[in-house]
């Protein structure tokens, strides 16, 4: 039987493997002529919500199943925890993991280089963040 401590461990770093793949899905998309940005925009906001839930895990919070941005800010920043993305930043991402997907009418939030850096700042924070709660 593994320990707590394991099991988050274990979440958290499938958590990570999962937001580093929506991060390379939407780096491969953004290239490609043609592409409507809504499905870039939900690879982005996929790696965003499981990089914060990733970080989540790992400090042993427990989290809801949302894609609701701003929810997992607020509710790390109740386990005092910091944010690599303003509100600002996390409202424009939240509308691509639903929205997005069952509405086509465009959503003209973001672009690809505001959708990359925002999974760039949050990938490497939570990689950092991680490895803090490990040591």
């Amino acid at each position: 039987m593994i320990s707590q401590a394991e099991a988050r461990k274990r979440v958290a770093a499938d958590l990570l493997t999962l937001a580093n793949r929506d991060a390379q899905a939407m780096s491969a998309l953004a290239v490609l002529p043609h592409i409507d940005f809504a499905i870039v925009g939900f690879h982005a906001q996929q790696a965003v919500e499981k990089a914060l839930k990733a970080v989540m895990a790992a400090h042993g919070i427990s989290f809801p199943k949302t894609h609701n941005l701003k929810e997992l800010h607020d509710l790390l920043l109740e386990h005092g925890h910091t944010s690599p993305l303003t509100i600002d930043q996390l409202n424009e991402l939240t509308p691509y993991a639903v929205t997005s997907r069952y509405d086509l009418r465009s959503i003209d939030l973001l672009d690809n280089v505001g959708a990359q850096l925002a999974v760039v700042q949050t990938l490497d924070w939570a990689k950092s963040s991680i490895t803090l709660s490990q040591e």
